[in-house]
């Protein structure tokens, strides 16, 4: 009997990364491979994806995350807001503002 061959359009398909064709084996201590699949849990990326994904963010690859510069200026202003809003809220009590040295 012939084995049988993949349906149409079978196979893994390709993922946030794209067409992988590099392979690379590598060893880790398992400390470190166990926290990196932590992080792919938690990320919903597979171990491999993982990896790319931050290989890429540390190497400033084209999948850099650039929301963490979206988040740090979000957090930015609004430390400015919040700021503006004790010192009125401090006026309104007759509080004095104390100044940070």
């Amino acid at each position: 009997m012939e084995k049988r061959k993949r349906a149409p359009g079978g196979g893994r398909r390709p993922g946030e990364f794209g067409k992988l064709e590099a392979v690379m084996s590598l060893r880790l201590p398992a400390k470190l491979r166990a926290k990196l699949q932590r992080a792919a849990n938690q990320s919903g990326r597979t171990l491999s994806g993982e990896l790319i994904w931050r290989l890429n963010a540390s190497l400033g690859g084209p999948e850099r995350p650039d929301f963490m510069y979206q988040i740090v200026r979000k957090l930015d202003s609004m430390s400015y807001e919040i700021g503006s809003m004790l010192v009125e809220a401090k006026q309104g009590l007759g509080l004095k503002s104390k100044r940070r040295k």
